[in-house]
């Protein structure tokens, strides 16, 4: 069987076919596990996936579409470590690992928030578009500096978000209904301060 590639933001996407899904007992949802050996690409469903693994795949899925500049780079490091780190915390306690599968990624629960997140950033598209401006990327890299390079510590986080309300002061506005949205719809609240 012949499969072509598809582009899919910056990347490329296989396409596979339900009848294959079923064939590999994989369902629409499953976090694969990939494995390069020689010149072949395995592809197997994970086993034992936690929701923890689940969210960190999103995180770098996500992170893997954007345009790497020096400072959204600084950016995307610092948000997986903070994640990296929320989920060793998360995995130590059974309940919220329970409460975690509810709102893991492919979840109903993630797929409403994520819409209604969508929903609310529309409303604040000047003031995301500002986080792209040459002004904001300057005062990042500079920040960096100043951390010596350590974008994944919590000084240079904490200062990023000051940084970044500085260039965008209603981005409060949108973290605010963002968090409002999540509790409303039932999300645990030590979550929606989560990653």
């Amino acid at each position: 069987m012949l499969k072509k590639l598809v582009k899919h933001g910056n990347s490329s996407a296989l396409i596979l076919d339900r009848s294959i899904l079923a064939l590999l007992d994989i369902n629409e949802n499953a976090v694969l596990k990939l494995r390069i050996e020689g010149d072949s690409l395995i592809v197997k469903a994970a086993e034992a996936v936690k929701p923890t693994d689940s969210l960190m795949t999103e995180i770098e899925a996500l992170h893997a579409t954007t345009t790497p500049t020096a400072a959204s780079k600084a950016i995307v490091e610092a948000n997986e470590e903070r994640v990296r780190e929320w989920c060793k915390k998360t995995e130590q306690d059974p309940a919220a690992m329970d409460a975690l599968k509810e709102w893991e990624p492919g979840s109903e629960n993630a797929r409403e928030l994520q819409e209604a997140y969508g929903e609310i950033m529309q409303k604040y598209q000047a003031e995301l578009a500002a986080l792209g401006s040459e002004d904001f990327q300057r005062d990042v890299e500079t920040l960096a500096k100043q951390f010596d390079g350590d974008t994944t510590s919590k000084g240079f986080c904490d200062e990023f978000l000051v940084l970044r309300l500085k260039h965008a002061p209603k981005l409060a506005e949108m973290d605010k209904e963002m968090k409002e949205t999540a509790s409303a719809m039932g999300m645990p609240s030590w979550m929606c301060t989560g990653p």
